[in-house]
């Protein structure tokens, strides 16, 4: 009896044994298996957030080249023999722009310039855009979009430029109207002109610029640029821009008359002669202040009143003149002499400048 009862114990406690550990090893299993799930997890996090780091830096990357490219086009553009536009290039009416935000392909637009010299754009509405650089609608475009985009990345490409035109009578082989685009020089249009005529006077070729009271008159002597020397004298020109080149033979009218240009009178000819030749007055011309002016060497000028020539038949104020000479016709009565000497056709004149004001008020 105590020896089967000794038995029966054992196989208890080796049944409890077995019990134990077959426990301790699902247990050791489990812990094990949760490690192994914990290591896996942390696994995948830890790729996650190589990925997101990966997709971040490349983006960066990205984004530094986009950079340099657009950097290296405009180098390019404006290193360029032909300077397609320059850094200084201002935006202008009617330019067609092409405009686009890197990873937001919703927001690509070719839009216009409005005659109020705005521009539409998704987001942001109307922007300002007549008058700036490319660089500075960019930065304004950009500022903008940072209200609902995370680094704007803003591209900006003039698809079409708007065709402006100047005006070139006188010494050349084709007068007239005369387009260009984005920057044109005066030598640039004289080509497109043809070129300068036999007769043309190349050291007093005039560029008038704006209109009305207080037009703008540069004086170009074009002998240097012809020798291929005082590129300096190789001046901007701009919309509605006004060229005389002189000839040897004509005289030149300017001012409110219907035809500006250069004029060959036959025979001699005098100040009344040489407008009827340009199709006579405008409406807003003022008669009785009427310039004419004699280049240097000579370097006279006459004020003169068109309308004691014409209604008292006065032969002093309806002068003769001479080939080169210039007849501007005012908008305004001019009384400051020093505004005609200095500021309107000084270049053309000497610090001698003879002054016959011949205009005296009626008598």
């Amino acid at each position: 009896m105590l020896f089967l009862k000794g038995i029966r114990t054992f196989q208890a406690v080796i049944a409890l044994i077995t019990t134990i550990f077959i426990s301790t090893s699902i247990f050791a299993q489990q812990i094990g298996s949760e490690n192994s799930n914990n290591k896996s997890a942390y696994t995948d996090i830890h790729a996650s957030v190589q990925i997101e780091s990966k997709e971040s830096t490349s983006r960066e990357k990205a984004l530094s080249e986009l950079k340099k490219i657009k950097k290296d086009i405009n180098e390019c553009l404006n290193n360029s023999p032909t300077k397609l536009v320059s850094n200084d290039y201002k935006i202008a009416k009617q330019d067609i722009l092409f405009i686009s935000v890197w990873e937001n392909d919703d927001l690509t637009t070719e839009t216009i310039v409005r005659p109020d010299g705005k521009i539409s754009f998704p987001l942001i509405g109307d922007v300002a855009a007549e008058g700036s650089t490319i660089t500075e609608l960019d930065i304004r475009i950009t500022e903008a979009l940072k209200k609902f985009i995370r680094k704007p990345e803003v591209s900006i490409v003039i698809k079409e430029f708007a065709r402006k035109k100047a005006t070139i009578l006188g010494g050349v082989v084709r007068p007239g109207v005369e387009n260009f685009v984005v920057e044109a020089r005066l030598l640039d249009i004289i080509a497109q002109a043809g070129g300068f005529s036999k007769e043309a006077v190349l050291d007093n070729v005039l560029l008038i610029r704006g209109s009305g009271d207080n037009p703008k008159i540069n004086i170009v002597n074009a002998n240097g640029l012809v020798e291929g020397r005082n590129f300096e004298q190789n001046v901007s020109i701009e919309e509605n821009d006004v060229i005389y080149v002189p000839i040897n033979t004509g005289i030149v009218v300017l001012g409110q008359v219907v035809y500006p240009g250069v004029y060959k009178p036959e025979g001699e000819s005098n100040v009344l002669k040489a407008i009827a030749l340009a199709g006579g007055f405008t409406n807003d011309a003022v008669l009785n202040s009427v310039v004419i002016i004699r280049p240097k060497p000579e370097s006279q000028l006459f004020l003169v009143n068109l309308n004691k020539a014409i209604l008292k038949a006065d032969p002093s104020q309806n002068i003769m003149l001479k080939p080169g000479d210039i007849i501007y016709v005012s908008k305004k009565f001019i009384a400051d002499i020093n505004y005609l000497t200095e500021e309107l056709f000084g270049p053309l004149l000497d610090q001698a400048v003879k002054v016959q004001q011949l205009n005296q008020p009626w008598h």
